[in-house]
């Protein structure tokens, strides 16, 4: 496990989605300083766009190296194309080689300071043995490629679930030897593929206090079930949320499609305040949502209030720290109101909630 940068007591881990340059968040007007590490998202397993990725990359090294704040390339990411090309990736074993030679030269000489895996999601038995392959042959490959720009050996990451649906197939038993963090994602619980309008990320509760559908239930899973010690867990911070059309009430029946739901921060805020719209904070979830009950619309979301309850769950709890998706989707009149609330919790800049 690295040792230089986890002194930190914790751990805040910003991505940085390339689509979002330069339109929603410029390199320059990223806050390094509310950060320990920025993963920039995502490297695509096809190899596709490769030159724009690294263009964005090196101007985000160039800005992050006198901030202390390490740079993470994250491999994959939601897309189901990407996916599957993950799994007939690793289920060979020439291209797995060939794809890990590849990717950890690709750190090396681009001068990044780590991996961030982000295969959603394993699913089978196969994919459960070749993802520890997978994981197992990466550290290898890095432990021998030396260290990091901060003397370092270079920083090993995976993105987990926040259900045990497909959290069952991680084999964390076999792979924490290799991992520095599991980076858990506690949102998306709720989406245009559910089958009702819930909350995005709630931290306490869920439904009805017997589903698995919020964080303190996911945290604990990764924890006591999957024997996760808490200096490697990082919990999920959403930036977004979830509009949810024609439901009368929060966890009314939702019909699934196919149709994206997520909604920024920014766009809530701005778009979601008048003409009949009201915020409620669910005071059992610790989380608010909007409603308009004449156009029939739910939004679920965090504001400024959940995020700091957030922070200090992970603080109370002794987790390591969190991740934060995605970085810019709070950006309003040049203020980043939800990474200012995880700097002052995290960096101990006092921002007011309020």
């Amino acid at each position: 496990m690295n040792k230089n940068a986890y002194f930190l007591k914790n751990i805040v881990v910003g991505y940085y989605p390339v689509w979002f340059y330069p339109n929603i968040l410029k390199v320059d007007d990223i806050d390094f300083s509310a950060l320990t590490h920025i993963a920039v998202a995502f490297i695509s397993t096809y190899r596709k766009d490769l030159n724009k990725y690294s263009q964005i990359i090196k101007q985000i090294i160039d800005k992050t190296y006198l901030t202390n704040v390490r740079v993470i390339a994250s491999v994959g990411g939601g897309n189901k194309k990407e996916t599957q090309n993950i799994r007939n990736i690793v289920s060979d074993k020439n291209n797995r080689q060939q794809f890990i030679k590849w990717l950890s030269d690709y750190v090396v000489e681009n001068n990044i300071d780590g991996l961030d895996i982000d295969w959603e999601f394993p699913e089978s038995k196969k994919d459960s043995e070749n993802y520890v392959k997978l994981i197992r042959e990466l550290r290898c490959i890095l432990n021998k490629k030396g260290k990091n720009k901060f003397n370092e050996p270079y920083y090993l990451s995976i993105a987990c679930p926040g259900i045990d649906f497909f959290g069952r197939w991680f084999d964390i038993k076999k792979m924490y030897q290799y991992l520095d963090y599991l980076h858990i994602m506690t949102y998306d619980y709720y989406g245009f593929y559910s089958d009702l309008a819930g909350h995005n990320s709630p931290l306490f509760f869920g439904f009805d206090g017997l589903s698995k559908d919020y964080i303190d239930w996911s945290m604990k899973y990764w924890e006591k079930e999957k024997g996760v010690d808490k200096s490697k867990l990082l919990s999920g911070l959403s930036f977004y949320g979830r509009r949810f059309d024609k439901v009368k009430k929060l966890y009314d029946k939702n019909t699934p499609s196919d149709k994206e739901n997520a909604v920024s921060y920014r766009d809530i805020k701005k778009f979601y305040n008048k003409n009949g719209w009201q915020e409620i904070f669910d005071k059992k979830r610790y989380v608010p949502y909007k409603i308009n009950r004449k156009k029939q619309i739910i939004i679920t979301f965090d504001n400024k209030l959940s995020i700091s309850k957030k922070c200090d769950y992970v603080i109370k709890n002794n987790y390591k720290g969190v991740i934060i998706w995605a970085l810019g989707q709070d950006k309003i009149n040049g203020k980043q109101e939800l990474l200012s609330i995880v700097k002052n919790k995290f960096k101990g800049e006092k921002i007011a909630i309020g």
